[in-house]
């Protein structure tokens, strides 16, 4: 099935879905994100449970894009709301309304199709429409050039770290939503 036509736009048979949050869809991608990023990192984990939740908050939106059919799984992408008291959002400014990017994965058959810009501007409207968030941040492997790029070239701006993730390890990334479509 095709993706793309041949400029590379994706085709009229991708629609994105809401899922179950911390369902079997959730959980598998979580898995592939942590198979995916282990080549990339220098040293083990050890963050706090707090940073890597194994489960997303309920009030979490997670979004899967699928292929013209439902089974035909191809990426995902979930916001957590951030609450300002929460030792996650130490670092962030208190008087903006902000939430966090996690899972975001785009198997590697389908990258470099604009599948990963149409799934964060999906969370990115959620986010704003649905969540009143004006403060979207996310942290990912510094070692992972290809990520830091796509967040930059989707107007991310470098941040220092925040939460509780590793001031060596991670980049971190911040974009202010505005009325802006």
């Amino acid at each position: 099935m095709p993706l793309s036509d041949k400029d590379g736009k994706l085709s009229n048979n991708i629609h994105i879905r809401r899922e179950e949050v911390n369902g079997e869809i959730c959980r598998m991608f979580k898995q592939e994100l942590i198979d995916a990023i282990k080549p990339y990192t220098t040293k083990a984990v050890q963050l706090p449970a707090e940073a890597r939740p194994q489960q997303l908050p309920e009030a979490a939106v997670f979004l899967v894009a699928c292929g013209a059919h439902d089974d035909d799984l191809l990426g995902s992408v979930a916001i957590i709301p951030l609450s300002h008291d929460s030792i996650t959002a130490r670092g962030l400014p208190s008087d903006v309304k902000a939430a966090e990017i996690k899972r975001m994965i785009v198997r590697p058959e389908h990258r470099q199709r604009g599948l990963g810009r149409k799934l964060l501007e999906r969370i990115e409207d959620v986010a704003r429409n649905e969540m009143g968030i004006r403060l979207v941040v996310l942290e990912t492997w510094h070692t992972l050039d290809h990520a830091c790029d796509f967040y930059q070239n989707s107007r991310y701006r470098r941040r220092k770290v925040f939460g509780l993730y590793d001031a060596i390890e991670s980049q971190c990334y911040e974009k202010y939503l505005g009325d802006e479509v």
